[in-house]
């Protein structure tokens, strides 16, 4: 026998009327005992009771409330069905006729306006005087099945019971009364397929819809079914190609499944005893027995009153899930009577009557004693219709007989005693409870099997795999089981990924550590390409749990593995309209070439496009300038991704294969028309390489003899700028170079050049061009600066005779060479040559005013006085006299300004004594302030007031600066600026002879001169 694991889905509570039913009137007052159907959906519940009434009752404020009460029969409720908002009632009518009542609902709820609308359908001309035991209508509506008692067999109507269009009925002869009748619609929905159920039978029938026809498909006579002791489940079985429902029937010896086409195909033992209801609710199977083995010879050894407390025994409860793969008990408890399982807005209920009968008179049917127990139900039922319609016919003075059985059983009949009844609520826990009691017990795989029944979101379904993971991985050590788990809840998981490769790295399983990574990155690779497809509404897609860490070391653990082969696989195992991950490729390259794969580096960096690192590898790892050369020229790429590379990579080939990358630049730049000025960081550190190939590109390779200046007018002012610095780096000077790029920068305006031009050429000491450039260029001082630095007094001479009417100054800079070149000289010869070059530039000097006699004497006195020299050489008689003709001339041109200094003077003198009187007056004297007006906006003064000595007032705010006064600050300035050049007028020497000279006594003048003299010379 099949065992089954118990696990506490359900909780057992008892529904009370003062907290359910208290809004119309208390639930026992209505008369539980009385009920003799029910019935319900997702919104209500419905009891039907035996004096003709329906009761809908719903939840309202989270409480069972009645909702509508009415009177459907005028004698009794038979039964109740719900299916498709369509509400049918079936029961005894005025003249106890039978009908069918069909009630039109509205979002599972029946509106007070529609009660008087309903459909009837009355079943007094198929039934005739005949008792029903069974009814059953099909979920669409379209069949409608009734088992009668007294003519054993079922009728079948079919037909739009809501339409004008009249049913047809078929009756199906049976040789016992009908237990249970079943529909079950083909997967087609072309025929359906009648399950019929008697006490020792089971047999199925198939009825076309456009036929209507019952067709007889097998008469399982091996066992039957009890009343309320058979259901219709769905999914359990394998061959789902006809129908997705099968019949399971309820026994002493277990449940049986019927196939409505291969008969008997499955069969469940149990132990619950005898079978009184089977019901199902969601996925669960409930089961209602009485644990009571009741045979014979109970009847014949106990009193009447302990046959009649048969009905009150003890039942027990079972609920167990009917799924294959999850076969377990969800609950069990005793109850005592149950009358009804109860389901509805998506709870299950226990109706529990305690309307224990005691009849006056009491006829068991001729039938053997020991079904008794099974027939209680059917009697109860039947009882209670009989006693309403005695009841009711002697009220209206109609005389009715009773119906008996084909077999001559009467029913029982009487006055019934109300007892207590109770109505139990089995409260299904909640999802996650019902998860947390599988996996506390480690059933992780019952827990996903709930789990996927529920429909649970994906979240929490890759929740429990992680967790059923994780425990494989721990504690079982079963890492293949661990890995696919792992892997299947990749789709939907959200978390952290981290603490999977930890398990797996910690347990030293790389292999498995290698594939979870692997399937991460594949997962992340989808997702990313999902988004640029289409727009994620899920939060949990936007982000995913995979890092460049993951990556890093997935490609890591391949490369300890050896398995170089793997990661370019794996970098190719991508859709077409998946793009690469540049930190993918960089990392697997990276991994290869720390672990010295330097081929696999190159191979995965060539197929991916990675060209800086190709080259990388060519030139650092592998040492294979050539090749790397090669993928230069052979690459396909456009003109600035091209040049970029090979900027970068150039001095390092040229430094290595100079040839081979000078001719492959060479050919470059001539196959492309490109400027040799974009390849000049190339040839940096050979300068010998780039003229050589300047003259080819030039020349187109030997074409000419020689190089022109059309030619050198090809290139650019900046190249020939730099290829002339090159030329007068070369050991000897190119020459050649020199001046043809000189003569090609002076045909055009080049003005902001020279300079760096002339410092060039100065700098590499090439005079001849500086002499060019000054010429060309009126740039003397360049020229000059160059023959000074020389030394050369000759060519220094003529420079000045030639270019000193256009640049004055050069004679002030020969002046100074000359006294210098004087003062250092220790040649009589050489000397004398120096007074005569001296002569001819102090008499330029002064014809064109360009230093004061005492400027000159400042400089003889700087280079002349040599104390090693003995005085007897005559310099100093020598520069005087030199230099008295220039001092007179000044005195005769000085005098002229004169009077206009002694006007200025004069002025100044009565300036101080003014200013000096103003200052005593402000120290000694009060200030009187009339002003009553800012001298700023004119407005009146008003508190804050700044007050100035200079008798101007101003309000604090019109005042940027509060320490000067506006309207004199700009007189002051200008006062405070002549004072600061006067100051340092009188620091200048040659200024402060010029106010001496003004004196009209010119004897004071030579006074002066002849005391700066003795000083000078001392």
């Amino acid at each position: 026998m099949e065992s089954f694991r118990y696990f506490p889905f359900f909780e057992k509570k008892v529904v009370e009327g003062e907290n359910y039913f208290s809004s119309t009137r208390d639930f026992e007052k209505l008369g539980l005992g009385s009920f003799i159907t029910c019935s319900g959906n997702e919104n209500s519940l419905w009891f039907g009771s035996g004096d003709g009434y329906v009761y809908e009752v719903g939840l309202k404020d989270g409480l069972l409330r009645i909702v509508e009460a009415w009177k459907a029969y005028d004698v009794t409720v038979f039964d109740i069905k719900y299916s498709q908002n369509t509400l049918i009632t079936i029961g005894i009518d005025q003249d106890n006729k039978w009908k069918l009542k069909f009630y039109d609902c509205l979002d599972g709820n029946i509106l007070s306006s529609k009660l008087d609308s309903y459909h009837e359908l009355p079943l007094y001309k198929e039934l005739g005087e005949r008792g029903v035991t069974v009814f059953e209508a099909c979920s669409d509506n379209q069949f409608v099945g009734l088992g009668t008692v007294d003519d054993f067999g079922v009728f079948i109507l079919c037909g739009d019971f809501f339409g004008m269009d009249s049913y047809s009925s078929h009756f199906i002869e049976l040789s016992e009364p009908c237990t249970g009748i079943h529909f079950i619609s083909s997967n087609s929905k072309e025929e359906y397929y009648i399950m019929i159920c008697t006490k020792n039978s089971i047999l199925s029938y198939e009825i076309g819809v456009n036929t209507r026809l019952p067709k007889l498909i097998y008469n399982d006579t091996m066992g039957g079914a009890r009343l309320n002791c058979s259901s219709i489940l769905s999914s359990w079985t394998e061959d789902l190609s006809q129908v997705c429902n099968v019949l399971v029937v309820f026994r002493e010896e277990g449940l049986f499944c019927y196939h409505p086409v291969n008969g008997n195909c499955s069969a469940l033992p149990t132990n619950n005893g005898n079978p009184i209801i089977l019901s199902t609710f969601k996925n669960y199977l409930i089961l209602v027995s009485s644990p009571l083995n009741i045979s014979s010879e109970y009847f014949s050894t106990n009193s009447k009153e302990q046959i009649d407390t048969l009905n009150a025994t003890l039942c027990d409860v079972t609920i167990c899930s009917y799924l294959p793969e999850l076969r377990c008990i969800c609950y069990t408890g005793e109850f005592k009577n149950v009358s009804h399982i109860v389901k509805g807005l998506n709870m299950l209920f226990v109706l529990c009557s305690g309307n224990h009968i005691v009849s006056n008179t009491v006829s068991m049917p001729n039938t053997s004693r020991e079904n008794a127990l099974e027939n209680s139900i059917l009697e109860r039922k039947q009882t209670t219709l009989r006693s309403n319609i005695l009841s009711g016919s002697s009220s209206s003075g109609h005389s009715i007989s009773s119906a008996h059985g084909s077999k001559g059983s009467t029913y029982i009949s009487g006055t019934n005693a109300a007892v207590p009844n109770l109505l139990f609520h089995l409260e299904e826990l909640n999802l996650f409870e019902r998860i947390q009691i599988l996996i506390s017990k480690n059933l992780y795989e019952w827990a996903l099997i709930l789990a996927r029944n529920e429909n649970v979101s994906g979240s929490v379904y890759s929740q429990i795999q992680r967790s059923y993971g994780d425990w494989l991985c721990n504690v079982r050590n079963d890492y293949s089981g661990a890995l696919t788990n792992y892997l299947e809840c990749l789709d939907s998981f959200s978390g952290d990924t981290s603490h999977v490769i930890h398990n797996f790295l910690q347990a030293n399983r790389l292999d498995e550590a290698i594939t979870y990574l692997k399937e991460c990155v594949l997962m992340s690779r989808r997702r990313e390409c999902a988004k640029g497809v289409v727009s994620l509404t899920n939060s949990e897609d936007c982000r995913f749990p995979v890092g460049k860490d993951h990556i890093t070391l997935l490609y890591r653990l391949f490369a300890q593995l050896d398995r170089m082969e793997d990661i370019f696989e794996f970098l190719q195992s991508r859709n077409l309209n998946e793009e690469i991950d540049n930190f993918e490729v960089e990392t697997a390259i990276d991994m290869c070439r720390s672990y010295n794969k330097f081929e696999m580096a190159g191979k995965i960096a060539e197929v991916f496009q990675f060209h800086d690192k190709y080259m990388q590898i060519q030139l650092e790892d592998r040492r294979s300038p050539t090749e790397a050369l090669e993928y230069l020229e052979d690459i396909n790429l456009d003109e600035p991704k091209k040049l970029s590379l090979i900027l970068k990579y150039g001095p390092i080939l040229i430094n290595k294969i100079q040839k081979q990358t000078t001719r492959f630049i060479k050919n470059l730049i001539v196959d492309n028309s490109m400027p040799i000025d974009v390849f000049l960081p190339i040839f940096v550190d050979h300068d010998a390489l780039l003229l050589e190939m300047t003259w080819d590109v030039l020349t187109k390779e030997g074409g000419k003899a020689e190089l022109e200046l059309d030619d050198i007018e090809t290139i650019s002012v900046e190249l020939c700028i730099h290829i002339l610095q090159v030329s007068l780096r070369q050991s000897p000077k190119s020459e050649i170079w020199a001046k043809l790029i000189l003569e090609r920068l002076i045909r055009v305006n080049n003005s902001d050049n020279w300079h760096s031009i002339l410092c060039i050429c100065i700098y590499y000491g090439y005079i001849s061009g500086v002499f060019y450039i000054s010429q060309n260029c009126d740039l003397h001082q360049f020229a000059i600066a160059e023959l000074i630095k020389k030394g050369e007094i000759q060519n220094l001479m003529e420079f000045c005779k030639l270019f000193g009417n256009k640049d004055p100054f050069i004679w002030q800079e020969a002046l100074c060479l000359i006294v210098k070149k004087l003062s250092e000289s220790n040649s009589q010869k050489d000397s004398e040559q120096l007074i005569r070059h001296l002569g001819v530039i102090l008499e330029n000097v002064s014809s064109l005013r360009l230093i004061s006699p005492l400027s000159i004497l400042e400089i003889f006195s700087k280079y002349l006085r040599n104390e090693s020299r003995p005085s007897e050489d005559g310099l100093d008689s020598l520069t005087f006299q030199m230099i008295k003709p220039i001092l007179a001339m000044c005195s005769g041109y000085s005098s002229g300004s004169q009077p206009e200094n002694s006007r200025n003077s004069l002025n100044d003198i009565n300036e101080i004594y003014r200013m000096k009187k103003e200052i005593k007056d402000l120290k000694l004297l009060p200030k009187l302030l009339n002003t009553s007006r800012c001298n700023q906006c004119h407005l009146p003064l008003e508190l804050p007031v700044v007050h100035f000595l200079c008798d101007h007032s101003f309000h604090r705010y019109c005042l940027l600066q509060q320490d000067q006064c506006p309207v004199c600050s700009t007189d002051q300035q200008t006062k405070i600026k002549l004072l600061k050049q006067r100051e340092n007028q009188k620091i200048n020497k040659e200024q402060f002879f010029k106010f001496i000279k003004g004196d009209t006594n010119n004897s004071l003048c030579f006074d002066h001169i002849s005391k700066s003299l003795s000083v000078l010379f001392k």
